[in-house]
């Protein structure tokens, strides 16, 4: 029986990551530039969830809290997604993990207006 895993892995001078995924202790995941992330934000929603009962007969939505754990640059319109957690207190946890390793604070999640969209909001 092969398992497989997600998750994310920094590397060592910090300045890259990679997005992985394992399948019987072979690891697949192309690292890319930290650069341009300059904050951590965590958003706060709700979110659903399918159960799959037994033989994947009969399956039940299940609506939860989820905090979403992201990297954001400095207009936190582009986002990278690092962690989804039910619980509040997880996911501020990890955020601060990450924060410490990467050197990279964790800020307000605020995107930034770009000058189209206020001129299109003015015209309103």
């Amino acid at each position: 029986m092969f398992t497989s895993q997600s998750g994310i892995e920094f590397s060592k001078d910090k300045k890259k990551y990679r997005s992985y995924i394992t399948y019987a202790g072979i690891i697949k995941g192309k690292w890319k530039n930290l650069e341009n992330y300059t904050g951590i934000v965590i958003i706060s929603g709700k979110g659903s969830k399918q159960i799959w009962g037994f033989y994947q007969t009969s399956s039940i939505n299940k609506k939860e809290a989820i905090n979403k754990v992201y990297l954001v640059d400095k207009t936190h319109h582009n986002k990278m997604l690092v962690a989804n957690e039910t619980d509040s207190s997880n996911a501020e946890k990890f955020a601060k993990s990450i924060s410490n390793e990467i050197n990279v604070p964790i800020v307000k999640y605020a995107p930034q207006a770009s000058q189209k969209t206020i001129s299109r909001r003015l015209k309103r």
